[in-house]
């Protein structure tokens, strides 16, 4: 877990403001979802580790906005692009690491209506795509 750190922060040190608006949130949700599938807890620090190399390298408006350009405010929408990256982490990690992988189906309902199966599934090709 230590050099998983290590590397992760090679790549990005978000600013505190940062981080706790947007990545704290999602750590802890990555490691509710392990849990509740039983999933090793290195899950939680790949997806980190994956969202944190696409954010340094990538605006998530620049490179999600197509998915989501009907949100009104600028905030909004990078909220939900970060969202929608995050979640597509966690499905890339679980492929990479989980003993079975998450599927778009099971993190559209978990993001309660918010994406469909189709916008994770495009969040992973662009991680895929931004990451090569």
């Amino acid at each position: 877990m230590i050099v998983d750190m290590i590397v992760l922060n090679a790549y990005a040190i978000p600013s505190t403001t940062e981080f706790d608006q947007f990545y704290a949130p999602m750590i802890d949700w990555y490691t509710q979802i392990a849990d509740h599938y039983r999933y090793a807890r290195n899950i939680t620090s790949i997806a980190t580790n994956l969202l944190m190399r696409f954010a340094a390298l990538h605006e998530f408006d620049n490179v999600l906005s197509p998915l989501h350009h009907a949100f009104s405010s600028s905030s909004k929408h990078l909220k939900r692009s970060f969202q929608l990256t995050a979640m597509s982490a966690f499905l890339l990690a679980s492929k990479v690491a989980g003993e079975y992988g998450m599927t778009p189906v099971i993190l559209s309902g978990l993001s309660r209506g918010l994406f469909t199966k189709e916008d994770i599934v495009r969040g992973e090709e662009a991680i895929l795509e931004g990451l090569r």
